[in-house]
């Protein structure tokens, strides 16, 4: 990642980033965020979630059995500060390897670990046609950004079923929606009401 992007995240997440500036034998991190700019955004998401997530811990169910919920009293937290050991790419996919947190976090660090398949490691472009370049070191981008495209498999390339799906859409074209009048409830009108057209 780019030397400015990097201290930018490590400035705007110090708690999880506290071993950036350490030496080599004591942290991994010693060596920065070791992925592409493509991934910024990614990560930024991922440590926000992470440290709002610890630094807000939920409500709690009052013991008075009225159902209700609570502040959690002073200085609780979720769980213990996660602070990154090594971020990088492997496979062609985000590996963020950390200590602290519990199985909430360790569910958004799966999912952004996931998602990274899908977006590219060079410019960030998220979409169907992402893929991997199988010869060599794999890396996941999108077609502009492949080293070989005799080897460049998109996402799609590996889920036949997926590119059925896909090309079902495309013949069928898109779906005319109209929106319905009326009296709206909150939920409709902050995210739609539509009926096919008949």
């Amino acid at each position: 990642m780019h030397q400015l992007l990097d201290e930018y995240l490590c400035k705007k997440y110090p708690k999880i980033f506290v071993e950036r500036n350490m030496p080599p034998g004591a942290s991994c991190m010693h060596w920065g965020l070791a992925i592409n700019d493509g991934w910024y955004y990614l990560i930024d998401n991922l440590c926000h979630n992470i440290q709002s997530y610890i630094d807000n811990p939920p409500w709690v169910l009052k013991n008075d059995g009225s159902g209700l919920y609570e502040p959690p009293p002073e200085g609780t937290t979720t769980c213990e500060q996660v602070v990154a050991k090594q971020v990088k790419e492997k496979f062609s996919g985000l590996r963020f390897y950390y200590t602290g947190g519990d199985k909430y976090v360790k569910g958004l660090v799966d999912g952004a670990q996931r998602l990274s398949h899908y977006i590219c490691e060079d410019c960030g472009e998220m979409n169907w046609f992402v893929g991997r370049n199988d010869g060599g070191w794999i890396k996941t981008t999108c077609k502009k950004h492949a080293r070989d495209l005799n080897v460049f498999k998109t996402n799609v390339d590996y889920e036949p079923e997926l590119a059925e799906v896909l090309k079902k859409i495309k013949e069928e074209g898109p779906v005319k929606k109209k929106p319905l009048t009326g009296n709206l409830t909150l939920f409709e009108a902050m995210f739609g009401k539509y009926e096919e057209d008949s």
